[in-house]
């Protein structure tokens, strides 16, 4: 029996799960920080395409200033109100434009090939609601306790480290091994013409380890605190990745409902945009409230769309926390988008 070749062979093991762990969770991270990049090039295209239309929406009530201006129903007042908001559109256009080139460089750089606009696929008009098969974050918790590539791959990593101790504390151990050989020999000297020899040999041989000079305990400690080292971080690995998934699980309750406040908000911004329109025609408001109105809207846009990103993307990032995220997670995401 030899303690050293054992615990070799079990650290062997461990590596190797190990290493299969580290492979599954880094597919895992990839899928989903392309999904990020993705989202965030389509978040700054949607950026773009809402300044285009606060530039349209301001040119239009800026010529309708200046008619009304010209036919003494306006003022100097309002054409430059309606001026200073479309100048400050076409600035956001050019930060939008600058965010958007950002994005799908990045978004390039991770699939291999340069990425254009027309590519992206948009989010679906009516945003469906993906399944959740809980929101009990103690079903989440044990899951990622279970799955979770990292804790797993740490789990392995500290087996790892307990077979190093276990290994360097044999070197006090005996070994006892069995050996055979077998031997045959040929002989065609003139003397021994045509004569051969067999050997057999077998037995047990055991080796009793007395001093190595302290080199054994010395080691053994070392492999001792590295693996009080690897057990402390698991726990604190233990802790982040918890924490982030009860983070994104949060987010995933907050987004959904985020979604739904702001449709709301884009169908009453809407609504207001044409009252307060009709109401300027028929003097009970100015200019000003509907530049306001206008604003709103596009706001609103904005973080409706903000929220749909975020929802699928804590969607994703709850199962990546748990383990679970799966191809076929990734096509269900997929599914939410289609062609331009």
């Amino acid at each position: 029996w030899d303690q050293v070749a054992w615990s070799r062979y079990r650290h062997g093991v461990a590596q190797s799960n190990y290493a299969d762990e580290q492979f599954r969770g880094e597919g895992a991270s990839l899928a989903l920080r392309l999904m990020e990049a993705y989202t965030e090039a389509l978040y700054a295209q949607d950026q773009i395409q809402l300044s285009t239309s606060e530039k349209r929406t301001y040119a239009e009530q800026l010529d309708l200033n200046r008619r009304m201006l010209e036919l003494g129903e306006g003022t100097r007042t309002d054409v430059l109100e309606t001026m200073a908001r479309y100048d400050l559109a076409i600035a956001q256009e050019i930060e939008y434009q600058d965010a958007l080139d950002a994005a799908l460089r990045r978004l390039s750089s991770m699939v291999g090939r340069t990425v254009t606009v027309s590519e992206l696929a948009v989010l679906e008009g009516a945003f469906r609601v993906l399944p959740m098969e809980t929101g009990d974050y103690a079903v989440w918790r044990d899951i990622a306790l279970r799955q979770n590539p990292e804790i797993a791959a740490h789990r392995y990593a500290l087996e790892a480290a307990h077979r190093e101790v276990q290994k360097a504390r044999a070197g006090h151990f005996p070994t006892v091994s069995l050996y055979a050989s077998s031997g045959r020999q040929e002989s065609s000297s003139e003397a021994t013409y045509d004569q051969r020899y067999s050997t057999d040999s077998f037995g047990i041989q055991v080796n009793v380890p007395l001093y190595a000079g302290g080199g054994v305990a010395a080691t053994t400690r070392q492999a001792h605190d590295n693996w009080e080292k690897l057990r402390y971080e698991g726990e604190s690995l233990e802790a982040e990745t918890l924490n982030e998934l009860r983070r994104q699980l949060n987010l995933f309750r907050s987004s959904r409902a985020k979604v739904d406040a702001y449709q709301f908000a884009v169908d009453s911004a809407r609504e207001l945009v044409t009252a307060m329109r009709k109401s300027v025609l028929g003097g009970e408001r100015v200019n000003a409230d509907v530049l306001q109105a206008e604003q709103q809207l596009h706001d609103a846009l904005r973080d409706r769309a903000e929220a749909r990103y975020a929802y699928l993307l804590s969607w994703l990032s709850v199962r990546f926390y748990a383990g679970v995220l799966t191809p076929g997670e990734i096509s269900s995401g997929d599914q939410l988008f289609t062609p331009e």
